[in-house]
């Protein structure tokens, strides 16, 4: 840090005070030597093992032992959302979410409204609302699984507590990070 860059007052007290001064300027010149010296050693390292960061930079990661949440959503926005295909697919069941959310929306609008529904029917309507929801959702699941989406393609022997959690918080970034495409 610069002396420009402090407080005016810590500026004043250190040229008010030699042996202040002088130890900043020491303790600053160190630090320059110390910023150069990490430059120069990150560039050797960089020099030295180029293949082998080559190496692990072209290492692909196996989305099926992918068990973070954060590292899916890594995987997910610069894996498979730049692939054309799979972004494509994974969009075509975001909209047919939406579709279906659309019909399920009107529908139960028009049945409220109605005023010969009774109970029966409503509760007929939210029954097949869930079946349907369930039949969308494994076979979203298993096309995911597909995708080699992470968490949905995971090895069963890598499956844990709060996976059903960080799968629908996937899905919700999902969705917003394929919508924005």
């Amino acid at each position: 840090m610069d002396k420009n860059e402090l407080d005016p007052k810590v500026c004043k007290i250190l040229d008010s005070n030699i042996q202040l001064q002088h130890h900043y300027d020491f303790l600053l010149n160190k630090k320059r030597i110390a910023d150069k010296a990490l430059k120069e050693f990150i560039t050797r390292v960089e020099n030295d093992y180029a293949d082998e960061i080559t190496k692990i930079s072209e290492q692909k990661t196996d989305p099926t032992s992918i068990v973070d949440y954060t590292q899916a959503m890594d995987f997910i926005r610069n894996v498979t959302l730049k692939n054309a295909s799979k972004l494509e697919e994974i969009q075509k069941y975001i909209t047919q979410q939406q579709e279906l959310e659309k019909v399920w929306e009107y529908t139960h609008h028009r049945l409220i409204n109605d005023s010969k529904t009774d109970d029966d029917t409503l509760n007929a309507f939210y029954n097949e609302c869930m079946r349907q929801l369930e039949e969308f959702s494994k076979k979203c699941h298993q096309k995911f699984h597909a995708l080699e989406i992470p968490l949905f393609c995971l090895k069963k022997e890598l499956q844990y507590k709060n996976l059903s959690k960080d799968r629908r918080n996937l899905i919700a970034f999902i969705q917003d990070e394929a919508m924005k495409k």
